[in-house]
């Protein structure tokens, strides 16, 4: 029996970490748009974390090609990963769309930012019920060393479906054997509540950011020193509860 086959289409930092991950322990096919960007690939010129990629592609043989035939990619595969910006849902409609009709023993997992519901329409919509949803949560600067050193590992699949609850952990048995993580927080969930996991966790990093500059906004104003300030709050322990409402308040000093 050959090497698991995987197609991953996603060129931007989020398909391309998760490819090379993969590519440890399966044969990974990664699906370009453009030829030059998928000859790049092919010679493991993935644009990111370059000194410490260069490294480990010295150290290990990763399985990792490239091509523009997308149909070809998908037919061939196993599992097929659809990993694209959030803004190109439509994209990520049709790739899902194709995975189905060239290969529909496939397992296509979704890896785009998508809205809530998104999964469960794409299930109904092309009558497939191999398609499973995993939020992606890499960052540009960091993107390979988040895929080997995950945080979390979240699933969203049918819950009273057997076969696709063993669908899910084969997919995250997948993630895990790459990474060097241990004990790896791995959650199951059903589509539209992974879903949410990723939107929330966008909406929380938007909120830490504003959070920021009105902290160093507020220290600058008043003559104070931000980092003294953060340093403080980051060894705050006090937990908030749902029945503890948080009563807003404007700063001043008088």
């Amino acid at each position: 029996m050959g090497k698991h086959r995987i197609a991953v289409a996603g060129t931007g930092y989020a398909g391309l970490s998760l490819a090379a991950l993969l590519a440890q322990h399966a044969q990974v096919t990664v699906i370009s748009e453009d030829q030059e960007e998928a000859e790049k690939i092919g010679r493991c010129e993935l644009g990111f974390e370059k000194a410490y990629i260069e490294k480990y592609f010295k150290e290990k043989k990763l399985a990792l090609m490239a091509t523009t035939d997308a149909e070809e990619a998908c037919r061939r595969a196993d599992h097929v990963i659809i990993a694209l910006p959030g803004r190109e849902i439509k994209k990520t409609e049709a790739l899902v769309k194709l995975a189905v009709r060239c290969n529909p023993e496939a397992m296509i997992v979704i890896r785009t930012d998508v809205p809530v519901g998104f999964t469960r329409t794409m299930r109904d919509t092309t009558g497939s019920q191999n398609i499973l949803y995993s939020p992606n949560f890499t960052q540009k600067e960091r993107a390979f060393t988040d895929v080997l050193y995950p945080e979390r590992i979240i699933i969203g699949t049918d819950l009273e479906d057997d076969r696709l609850c063993w669908a899910a952990n084969a997919f995250a048995a997948l993630l895990q054997e790459g990474a060097l993580q241990d004990d790896i927080d791995v959650r199951f969930m059903n589509f539209d509540e992974a879903e949410a996991v990723k939107l929330l966790t966008n909406t929380a990093a938007a909120l830490r950011i504003a959070y920021e500059h009105e902290l160093d906004a507020f220290a600058r104003e008043n003559g104070l020193d931000a980092a003294q300030i953060k340093a403080a709050l980051a060894s705050d322990t006090v937990n908030v509860s749902a029945e503890q409402p948080v009563i807003p308040m404007t700063l001043q000093i008088r």
